[in-house]
């Protein structure tokens, strides 16, 4: 994973990663601490992550890629957990998102107006890589070239504007930087040229309203879950071939849909042989024709770190508003302000949740998840300290 490399933000993480940790200990030392389960699934998914790598390469794998990207997901979680958990300072997150959100975009314009990747190719030049490299290589959809501005991928700037869109649109900035904000991420979003996000962009919408009506009502997320598995049902039981028509139909590209389905089936193979641990960061067996790229978050992590570090890692996506104080919910819908946040950064992560099923998250949208993980996580506990607060207790 790049996402493991030394960069500037790599050292900011590393640096304030200490200070995350330093306030959930005076926390846990207060009695004002709160467990929630997001926090043992992360940790525990990091550790499997660190200890699978030293079982395949030794100590030295902890001087590499995937134990950085390990610790960095880690400290991420805990950074944003430790300061970003209130309605007010979530605020202040959003409006310093908008100025990246528009410098974002910006570069994704120059790309499509000079039909090539200038910021990446600027930037690796800048860096002494030179501008030839394979990932400076564009890519071309409709006769324009897919954006992708500062960030790893087209893809991954699509769904970078996508998830923004919805978590700050569910913020506390007033409606004109809301207005503006959909503005930008709807533009980037096409200038990205990708079918997941913009299958994303439309998930999102309809999540968003959907609680919107009925937001207040217990029973409003079973219906829900109902209704994306009996559609589910219903394409499986009665169309022929069914993922193939469900590829061909929501991809831009249904090429690169079917080309993912290989991908899954060799991967499962690999998988299939070391399913506890996977294979560390050595080559993956697949045919001669095929790149070595793997498309999904989760079969990245079930191949390189084992099955339990997917799992882990879903279990982190659905647990970030459960904590073991059982009436924490009780509070959420007291306070508008933490109903919202909480509905925004919740459905982000079920954005991302299912893009990883065919889009693999390195580099900053790896840590964003992160990120999103730690800001629920910290608004369930500061949700938690509201409800205590309420009933007079300490």
């Amino acid at each position: 994973m790049s996402s493991g490399a030394l960069n500037a933000v790599g050292l900011a993480i590393f640096f304030c990663g200490p200070l995350a940790v330093r306030r959930l200990l005076q926390n846990f030392a207060q009695k004002s601490y709160v467990f929630v389960l997001s926090d043992f699934a992360v940790l525990a998914m990091a550790l499997w992550m660190l200890v699978s790598l030293v079982l395949h390469e030794g100590v030295r794998a902890l001087t590499g890629a995937g134990a950085f990207a390990a610790v960095q997901f880690l400290l991420t979680y805990l950074i944003c957990r430790s300061f970003f958990s209130t309605p007010l300072l979530l605020k202040v997150f959003a409006e310093r998102m908008l100025y990246v959100l528009i410098a974002t975009l910006m570069y994704a314009i120059v790309d499509t107006l000079t039909s090539r990747n200038t910021i990446l190719r600027l930037a690796m030049t800048l860096a002494g890589g030179g501008a030839t490299q394979p990932l400076a290589m564009e890519a071309y959809r409709f006769g324009l070239v897919r954006a992708q501005g500062s960030l790893e991928h087209p893809i991954l700037m699509g769904v970078f504007f996508v998830v923004s869109a919805v978590l700050l649109s569910q913020s506390l900035l007033d409606v004109r930087k809301k207005f503006l904000v959909v503005l930008i991420c709807a533009t980037g979003t096409v200038l990205a040229l990708s079918s997941a996000p913009i299958l994303s962009a439309l998930q999102g919408v309809v999540i968003l309203l959907y609680f919107r009506f009925l937001r207040g009502y217990p029973w409003a997320k079973l219906i829900l879950w109902m209704g994306v598995f009996y559609i589910i049902g219903i394409v499986v039981l009665f169309v022929d071939q069914p993922i193939e028509a469900l590829i061909s139909t929501f991809t831009l590209d249904p090429q690169t849909g079917f080309y993912r389905m290989d991908i899954w089936r060799w991967v499962s193979v690999n998988v299939e042989t070391s399913p506890w641990i996977g294979i560390g960061t050595a080559d993956w067996m697949r045919p001669e024709n095929m790149s070595a790229t793997i498309d999904s978050l989760w079969l990245v992590q079930a191949v390189r770190y084992g099955i339990p570090a997917a799992l882990l890692l879903a279990m982190s996506c659905a647990t970030t508003g459960t904590s073991l104080w059982l009436r924490s919910g009780s509070a959420v819908l007291r306070d508008p302000a933490i109903s919202s946040m909480s509905s925004g950064l919740g459905t982000a992560i079920f954005i991302l949740f299912f893009c990883a099923f065919s889009v693999h998250f390195w580099g900053f949208v790896w840590l964003l998840l992160a990120a999103l993980l730690g800001m629920r996580a910290g608004l369930t506990e500061h949700s938690v300290r509201v409800n205590r607060s309420c009933r007079g207790q300490p």
